[in-house]
């Protein structure tokens, strides 16, 4: 025998408030006004009330696939670096295993055993230009050395990026060449080279003169004259 629905009743997140102005349909099914425990009112059919039927807004859904990544159904950006992140620390199968875990990166264990808990500590991406960097690139994964950054700061983070001290200003080679319009390449050179890096990113490069070279004259082919 199916329940009595009246005010108070609670059906998993939802309250019965009042009933609700019938359904148009042909058999003008009642509809009751529930509150969700999120907060929202909403209008539901007394046939979503029962075992079965509906046990939220709509909210207990979204949070059950942001779970698994976005509230469309599909992996959210976040998640997939989450995943990713996780994946370069433990996976020693991962092709970029050796550059994280296998330097000792490692992810924080709150954030590893929780995707929402590492959502909270990050935010959502900004937009696409942002990818999950760390603050100090020696560091670990954990809240306060993980942000969003665009390729080009992440570049700059590099741990291949030398940094220079320059009049007591300590800069990657990156922006140094920027800031002197130079190619970093060139200024990598030069320190290779072993010139002061203040000389490696001032000095401007010399422009290359081609050499012009007279043409060769041709050897031509004598034809004896017969007689």
């Amino acid at each position: 025998m199916r329940r009595i629905l009246e005010p108070g009743i609670v059906f998993g997140r939802l309250t019965i408030l009042r009933e609700g102005p019938r359904a148009e349909d042909s058999a003008r099914t009642r509809r009751w006004w529930c509150r969700c425990m999120c907060g929202r009112e909403v209008l539901i059919s007394r046939t979503h009330l029962y075992p079965g039927g509906s046990r939220s807004c709509g909210c207990l859904s979204v949070e059950r696939n942001t779970v698994h990544g976005d509230a469309t159904g599909s992996p959210a950006p976040e998640y997939n670096a989450w995943c990713n992140m996780i994946a370069r620390c433990i996976n020693q199968k991962h092709p970029s295993y050796s550059y994280y875990g296998g330097r000792g990166i490692s992810v924080c264990m709150v954030w590893q055993r929780s995707y929402p808990a590492f959502l909270r500590g990050v935010g959502r991406r900004p937009s696409r230009a942002y990818t999950l960097g760390r603050i100090d690139n020696d560091g670990n994964y954990e809240p306060g050395n993980v942000r969003w950054e665009t390729w080009g700061c992440q570049s700059r983070n590099k741990r291949g990026n030398r940094i220079l001290v320059i009049n007591g200003e300590a800069l990657p080679v990156v922006v140094w060449a920027e800031r002197y319009a130079i190619n970093p390449n060139t200024v990598r050179s030069r320190l290779f080279e072993g010139w002061d890096p203040k000389r490696a990113v001032s000095v401007p490069v010399a422009r290359r003169h081609l050499k012009s070279c007279s043409r060769r004259p041709r050897l031509v082919d004598r034809v004896a004259e017969g007689g």
